[in-house]
């Protein structure tokens, strides 16, 4: 299913907008070292729920999101992992912040919708593992807690 919301964008700008999910997963799930079972699972799941239950304005991307959503967390998790976790973070952030320059081109109310629900998605990766040393249930570890509200996403 094609996202209407998008038609006008160029492949690449749609690309990063489609690995959004994948690139937040790593990024949430290795910011306290490396990214676990718990929080792997934790975005399959979520981007499977959120294409069959989500707002119906955002069932097509999470449709088209869920295609590759594994191979794509795969392969940022490879290109990214002889990287300390500093670095990581920051590189990883500087990817994430590309989309402010797509978003501004994007439908307002999509944005919207898309940000808010990005937001929840990294803080279901956050929650998945159990904060520090998995103590805590639904915990958030020190180092997940400021990323989690994606404060490279500047648009509103």
């Amino acid at each position: 299913m094609a996202i209407p919301q998008f038609n006008h964008l160029a492949e690449e700008e749609v690309q990063l907008l489609l690995d959004a999910p994948a690139i937040i997963t790593l990024l949430i799930g290795t910011a306290d070292g490396n990214m676990d079972d718990k929080e792997i699972a934790a975005g399959l799941s979520s981007v499977i729920v959120r294409k069959d239950s989500n707002d119906a304005l955002l069932q097509p991307y999470y449709e088209a999101v869920d295609k590759n959503y594994d191979q794509r967390l795969f392969d940022f998790s490879n290109q990214y992992k002889d990287k300390g976790t500093e670095q990581r973070t920051q590189e990883l952030s500087d990817v994430l912040a590309g989309l402010n320059d797509i978003l501004i081109k994007v439908d307002p109310l999509f944005v919207t919708v898309l940000i808010k629900s990005l937001k929840s998605f990294a803080k279901e990766i956050a929650q998945a593992s159990g904060g520090m040393a998995g103590i805590g249930l639904m915990s958030i570890s020190n180092e997940e807690e400021h990323l989690i509200s994606l404060p490279m996403i500047t648009i509103k």
